[in-house]
């Protein structure tokens, strides 16, 4: 039975990549991308023999903590549950749990993420290979390692699902519950290790290395310190770990089987009133930005995607403190900037076969563009401003404001340009309107995760002017070039955005009708 599951998945796989050739290139680059970061971290672990024990030990757990965390949080960001074998599609037929949960979890490990994770984690059996002890223990909690990240992103994303498969009325509480407890982790950190602000950076590890989050990564370092007693105990917390997960995650796809969906559920508003319509421009990319601020309001398949706005900060400003790397501080604007845009990479498939009436109406793609990005920007705006001014107030730091200002701004608008352009060629199979949020059609995972790689390169690409300016600003603590990047930052940022909204616009107009065509293929 998992055999056939798996098959089922990359089957599935296979025939999404042959329908698209802009999504098979966007594998493609993906896994280049990958394989160049991957081949990066591998040569630096190789080149951690040469330091002391308790740097190794330091980089190895704090490296391994990141990573953990990572899988756990992206679901809470990107598509949850894998969408070939989501549990609810299978409940109709005689597939045990346990089965269910094998399966899962070895297409974690056989896809290019798990892939990566696990040579990485098996890797660093590099650091340790003077101690070959420690290195063996290495390879062998590099597996265990790589199955707590896999188990533990989908432990999350059934259990947020589940948080989340509610009628519109409940879909608010429950994001923001999600928000809260994804902020309780870095914060529950920050107080279970309880070192002062100056504390050297391999103590930090050295707590660490006894957290749920952290155990697995420790053991080995431990041996190598000659420490086998220590060892024993973080291996014990992290099996621990690994079968608390086990038995959330089975608890949470058993509530899951009894689950069968649910409607959209309705709002009305009386005569007379039209809430955001009532102050948006009377211009079709006016009405168009009302309609898709309504969709942020109330549509928990976009707001999801804005958990990120304080969490990104929070992580980095908590990492920084623990850490004693400042300069982590400057990146929390310009990464909600650069994440913010990519909430529109499947918009038009958010709008399903309601996109028919954008085409009978005869609305320029143009307006369609505009429109869009808008909407988004009336909260990305204050957002990266609130994030930024919040971030540099924790340094004192309000001579760099202009200039992170000015990297944030530019970096929003040419993400915008690009995404303008993109979401209008790629259709993403997403949950449909109503349904739970955090689970997916087949195809959407791949298609939304190394097609965000793409663009997200792209748009960096637009952005290097202001990038390159306001880098040099912060460098320097020059305010008149920071002033002078932000400047650059407005200008060629708004330059891409107008230049991005009209090729959109002109790739809607020539392929609309081929566009909802596709939409109605993949179910959206």
């Amino acid at each position: 039975m998992v055999a056939a599951l798996l098959s089922l998945r990359f089957r599935v796989l296979a025939n999404t990549l042959r329908r698209s050739t802009l999504q098979l290139l966007a594998v493609i680059f993906g896994a280049l991308q990958t394989l160049v970061i991957l081949v990066i971290v591998i040569a630096g672990l190789a080149v951690l023999v040469i330091y002391p024990q308790p740097v190794q030990q330091a980089t190895v757990v704090i490296g391994g903590v990141a990573l953990t965390l990572g899988w756990f949080l992206i679901p809470l960001i990107a598509t949850g549950i894998e969408p070939t074998l989501d549990p609810l599609k299978l409940s109709a037929f005689p597939i045990s749990t346990g089965r269910l949960m094998t399966a899962m979890t070895l297409v974690g490990a056989t896809w290019i993420p798990g892939i990566a994770t696990l040579l990485v984690s098996i890797g660093t059996a590099l650091t340790w290979r003077q101690t070959p002890g420690a290195a063996w223990a290495a390879a062998g909690c590099g597996v265990i390692g790589t199955l707590i990240c896999i188990v533990g992103s989908r432990m999350t994303a059934s259990l947020t699902a589940n948080l989340l498969a509610r009628r519109r009325g409940r879909d608010r509480a429950a994001a923001l519950l999600v928000a809260l407890l994804v902020l309780l982790g870095p914060v529950g950190l920050a107080l279970a290790i309880g070192v002062p602000s100056d504390a050297p950076f391999p103590a930090t590890a050295e707590v660490l290395a006894f957290t749920p989050f952290g155990a697995i990564w420790g053991v080995p370092g431990q041996l190598a310190a000659g420490h086998p007693a220590a060892a024993l105990l973080s291996l014990a917390i992290a099996l621990a770990t690994l079968v608390l997960m086990l038995v959330i995650w089975r608890a949470s796809l058993i509530a899951t089987f009894r689950f069968r969906g649910g409607g959209a559920g309705g709002r009305q508003h009386g005569a007379g009133r039209l809430g955001v319509f009532r102050w948006a421009p009377s211009t079709p990319a006016g009405a168009i930005g009302a309609r898709s601020l309504i969709y942020w309001g109330r549509d928990a398949r976009f707001a999801r995607q804005l958990v990120l706005v304080p969490l990104m900060p929070a992580l980095l400003i908590l990492l920084a403190s623990l850490v004693h790397a400042d300069w982590l501080v400057y990146l929390a604007a310009p990464i909600v900037a650069g994440l913010l845009p990519l909430t529109l990479f499947a918009v038009i498939s958010y709008d399903g076969t309601a996109y028919a009436l954008h085409l009978s109406s005869g609305v320029r793609g143009a307006d369609d563009r505009a429109g869009r990005a808008g909407a988004l920007l009336v909260f990305a705006l204050p957002s990266v401003v609130v994030v930024a001014v919040a971030s540099l107030a924790s340094l004192g730091a309000w001579a760099d404001l202009p200039g992170v200002f000015g990297i944030s701004i530019g970096v929003l608008l040419s993400g915008l340009a690009v995404v303008s352009v993109s979401s209008a060629s790629i259709v993403v199979p997403v949950a449909r309107s109503g349904r739970n949020p955090f689970t997916a059609q087949a195809g959407s995972g791949m298609t939304s995760i190394v097609g965000s790689y793409a663009v997200t390169g792209v748009a960096l690409a637009l952005a290097l002017p202001e990038l390159a300016l306001g880098i040099a600003a912060l460098a320097l603590h020059s305010v008149p070039l920071g002033w002078f990047s932000l400047s650059i930052g407005i200008l060629w940022g708004a330059g891409s955005l107008v230049l991005g909204v009209r090729i959109g616009g002109r790739i809607l107009d020539r392929s609309g009708p081929a566009l909802l065509a596709r939409m109605r293929r993949t179910g959206g």
